[in-house]
């Protein structure tokens, strides 16, 4: 009975030695398995405050870029108007309200005593056939005389490569002719110069334009 008390007491220690042994290698396991899930915890929120940072440092590249876009768009667009502003200011320097301008008036001479009602001559050919020819009569003759052109709007044209021209439409009173001008190449001419002129010249003055007329008959 002795004996057994002895041996049931070792193996008792014996287990409580074991028991406590695991105890503290699973207190020991627990702690380094936490220690490892922190220090994945630590370095995952450290990927993820570096990943916050490199998203703030690109949505703020992006918020600049878009701001500079901004700024050359407002850059190209004071640009744009201070050049039309200027070219505008220079056409407007030759803009003038009313002009004369060189126009023709076709007609045919009296109709003389040779020819036939449609201003034909009729001959003979040399094999029998019968031939019709237009008179001289029928000819139509040309002549200039000053027109009054009254300047009816104006528009700005874009060209390509970003070119601008100012033009103006100009009608007749009675409203059957009109005269397209650009103004930067059009000008309003006080005298009549002969070496100087032009047929699309417009004058300020009716006396002017008819000087001009003269010249444009007797070169007929």
């Amino acid at each position: 009975m002795c004996d057994f008390a002895e041996d049931f007491d070792d193996s008792y220690y014996a287990d409580s030695d074991l028991r406590e042994l695991l105890n503290n290698f699973s207190s020991t396991a627990m702690e380094l398995v936490k220690e490892d899930i922190k220090q994945h915890y630590d370095l995952i929120k450290q990927e993820n405050t570096m990943l916050k940072k490199e998203i703030e440092k690109f949505v703020a590249k992006e918020l600049d870029l878009a701001r500079k876009e901004r700024e050359i768009g407002s850059i190209k667009q004071d640009l744009e108007k201070n050049f039309l502003k200027m070219k505008f200011n220079e056409a407007t320097k030759n803009i003038f309200s009313i002009g004369y301008k060189a126009i023709s008036d076709s007609f045919q001479p009296e109709k003389c005593q040779f020819c036939d009602d449609e201003r034909k001559i009729e001959y003979t050919a040399v094999n029998g056939a019968k031939i019709k020819e237009n008179c001289s009569c029928a000819k139509y003759s040309y002549i200039y005389h000053p027109a009054k052109y009254s300047l009816w709007d104006i528009n700005i044209l874009k060209k390509e490569r970003e070119q601008y021209y100012l033009y103006g439409r100009y009608v007749t009173d009675n409203r059957e002719t009109a005269e397209e001008v650009r103004f930067e190449k059009t000008t309003l001419k006080d005298k009549f110069i002969p070496e100087q002129s032009k047929y699309h010249d417009f004058y300020a003055t009716e006396e002017e334009c008819q000087k001009y007329c003269d010249e444009l008959n007797k070169e007929k």
